[in-house]
């Protein structure tokens, strides 16, 4: 997805701030394009809504998860004194580990796993889709 980017910042009564990032067309293709523009958590949103369609690069997506397992791992053991965790042996699902990071990892991580995405996106009217 060829977009630009923008960001608004909000500094409200009380003192608080708010902080948006959003993207739009940056008619490369079409110098009259009035598609708009969409707040990135919009984007997120539509992405899981994808997840399924999407063809994610796999080799990324489970070395993110082994980083992932590897780091709970050291927590566990520094702070519970845990030697070994009786995980369960699972098959692992890309498509779960990418739903789980979009949905509760933090921007930063949901940034770097929309890196992994094979498919053209493409975003029309406000809305994402996928070639």
């Amino acid at each position: 997805m060829k977009e630009k980017t923008g960001h608004l910042q909000i500094q409200f009564k009380n003192g608080g701030r708010a902080h948006y990032i959003y993207y739009g067309c940056n008619r490369s293709r079409d110098i009259t394009c009035k598609c708009g523009y969409i707040r990135e958590e919009e984007i997120i949103k539509q992405l899981v809504d994808l997840i399924g369609k999407l063809d994610l690069d796999q080799n990324f997506i489970k070395r993110k998860f082994e980083e992932e397992r590897e780091r709970a791992v050291k927590f566990q053991k520094k702070f519970y004194g845990a030697e070994t965790l009786n995980l369960p042996k699972t098959e692992f699902d890309p498509t779960q580990y990418a739903k789980h990071v979009l949905t509760q990892g933090t921007i930063e991580e949901k940034r770097e796993l929309v890196s992994g995405i094979k498919n053209m996106v493409f975003l029309n009217k406000k809305i994402i889709s996928i070639a």
